[in-house]
């Protein structure tokens, strides 16, 4: 995993990235990766990763980078959401030439796998990742995916993966359905078991649920910077998944640009972002989800308990107790701490960061970053964020500035590399 933050105004965007990156389930942790590049070599505009370092798992992105900033040269377009589309449609025939149907399928059945290990296996009480289904469990199993499937058929199919027919998708994820049909096959399922199985993964890929931002491989990919036509900055970002049968889908995520009045600034954390936005909102995320639940569970109990009192007295004022729904009192309740975020903490920051200069947004946005893996360095979990953190300003009139940047080299040694970077950029 990584962090990632922008942090804008009408001066301009500062982004910082850390350098960790896992490797395989967290078995290992490199901290040599990099993660801002620029887009262009001429023009004030640059772009971002994180989470799966390659396209489609199998192509690295930096590569792709690299070459579609050749391809570009000097084409200064209006927009930073015009510089995304055009390396869309630059990944698209990259895809075309440089890969096959094959190839891209090979790299995506892991995903298959993923949710059926941690995500079908692990609610049976008696199966496991390790060991496969069990026998005891083929009942269960049933009732489990008949019951996913009446809460998704309802969601409307994808646009973008309507091409996609059930044939196509078994073709991408056959590694992974030949495994889970052997499984069902030795626990004694029969064929309308694994269709079942089949038919849920269809749906849950290719409908609109968030399955895939949970257990798929994606690329978190943000385009940063200013276009020709930009006089403030801008931050487009987008996630980028696995083919599916060799088609491209990609969500766009948030698109936050500086203006004259209403939005002057903004802090963009991306990735693993829970300690910045501990920061940015004064309270952990997963802090306040459990209080807001549990208040949600408290409340649902109390009613129970209330009703078990009175019902020896009055069954009728009993029963209309039971069946008081708590829900608009919770929708409220969570309304009034999203506001008292915005007014007590939120807000007064982003005050704060629209005066700020170039050097502070810099520096807030690196101590945003060392501030995760920070945290991250200091408890049990996964130092998954960590390493020299890179960071760049980019400003409509100084363009493209690294404040700090690590080499793989010295440059010192490789003055030639600096000397040729911009005689190379259309070559």
């Amino acid at each position: 995993m990584t962090a990632i933050v922008g942090v804008l105004n009408k001066q301009a965007i500062a982004v910082a990235a850390d350098s960790a990156v896992t490797i395989g389930s967290g078995v290992k942790v490199y901290d040599k990766a990099n993660k801002i590049f620029t887009l262009s070599k001429r023009h004030p505009v640059g772009i971002a990763i994180y989470s799966n370092a390659s396209f489609n798992s199998c192509v690295p992105w930096e590569i792709i980078i690299k070459m579609f900033r050749r391809e570009i040269g000097d084409e200064e377009l209006d927009s930073v959401k015009e510089y995304a589309d055009k390396f869309l449609a630059y990944l698209e025939q990259f895809k075309q030439k440089k890969t096959t149907v094959e190839e891209l399928n090979f790299f995506t059945s892991g995903e298959i796998s993923r949710l059926w290990s941690f995500d079908v296996l692990k609610q049976m009480p008696n199966s496991d990742p390790e060991h496969g289904l069990n026998k005891a469990d083929v009942a269960e199993l049933q009732k489990f995916l008949t019951d996913v499937n009446g809460n998704i058929a309802s969601k409307p199919v994808l646009a973008d993966l309507s091409k996609i027919d059930k044939a196509a998708f078994i073709q991408c994820y056959s590694q992974a359905f030949s495994q889970i049909k052997k499984e069902i096959g030795d626990a004694g399922g029969d064929e309308s078991l694994y269709n079942l199985v089949v038919d849920t993964f269809f749906n849950l890929f290719t409908k609109a649920t968030d399955i895939r931002e949970k257990r798929s491989e994606f690329a978190g990919i943000s385009f940063f910077g200013y276009g020709k036509e930009d006089i403030y900055p801008s931050l487009y970002h987008i996630h980028i998944y696995n083919c599916i049968n060799g088609l491209l889908f990609y969500r766009e995520i948030e698109y936050d640009r500086v203006e004259n009045a209403g939005h002057t600034a903004y802090i963009c954390p991306m990735a693993q972002k829970d300690e910045m936005l501990t920061y940015i909102t004064g309270i952990n995320p997963e802090i306040e989800n459990t209080l807001i639940s549990g208040t949600e569970a408290i409340m649902k109990q109390l009613i129970i308990q209330l009703a078990s009192a009175i019902r020896p007295h009055n069954k009728l004022i009993a029963e209309n107790i039971s069946k008081f729904d708590v829900k608009p009192l919770i929708d409220q309740h969570y309304r009034d701490i999203q506001s008292f975020k915005q007014n007590k903490n939120i807000q007064p920051l982003i005050n704060i960061v629209s005066t700020m200069a170039k050097e502070d947004l810099a520096e807030l946005a690196e101590n945003l970053i060392y501030m995760t893996s920070l945290k991250r360095h200091i408890t049990p979990n996964l130092e998954s964020v960590g390493g020299p953190v890179d960071v760049a300003v980019v400003s409509k009139g100084d363009g493209f500035i690294w404040m700090k940047r690590k080499h793989y080299f010295d440059p010192k040694l490789n003055k030639c590399f600096f000397d040729n970077y911009y005689e190379t950029n259309n070559k």
